[in-house]
């Protein structure tokens, strides 16, 4: 998929909020400015398949959020408060408040969600997140590792500091 399908298909997410859905994810601690202003969650009824998930107007519902990035080799930039937010838009994923840690990619390019400062010299601890539910709710602060093996990601080493849950 391209950028412009990424972003088509998080725009119609986005349309497709309720009241209710705003609502709900004030309730979960979602700022509400990251739903309203920045539009970093939506809605929309997918179906998974080969650990992925696809848009299907009979499927489930589920929260869908934007996976952007700096550099897609790096979790790493000098402006992690940025780049969560209009960085380049490499994929999407799907997620239910009541199973977060079992989220789906739309097509499996993303490796992480967020961003976090250079690593080098000596650089303060940052958040790994379980699921894109406690990233949100943490103002998009931190990485949530998008594949089994966090350790895979660069610049993540044993020292870094590991959400507590």
């Amino acid at each position: 998929m391209k950028t412009r399908e990424f972003a088509y298909e998080m725009r119609e997410a986005f349309a497709a909020m309720r009241r209710s859905d705003f609502k709900q994810l004030a309730d979960l601690g979602i700022p509400e400015v990251l739903v309203d202003h920045f539009q970093m969650v939506g809605v929309a009824r997918i179906k998974e398949r080969n650990g992925l998930y696809f848009p299907d107007p009979r499927g489930r519902l589920a929260f869908i959020t934007p996976v952007c990035v700096d550099c897609a080799s790096t979790p790493e930039t000098p402006h992690p408060d940025v780049f969560p937010f209009i960085g380049n838009l490499i994929d999407l994923i799907a997620w239910d408040e009541r199973m977060p840690d079992q989220w789906r990619l739309r097509t499996g390019a993303a490796k992480w969600l967020g961003a976090i400062p250079p690593q080098y010299m000596d650089p303060r601890p940052f958040q790994i997140w379980q699921s894109p539910l406690e990233w949100l709710q943490q103002r998009c602060e931190g990485l949530v590792p998008l594949n089994n093996n966090p350790a895979q990601l660069c610049g993540i080493t044993k020292e870094h500091e590991y959400a507590a849950r």
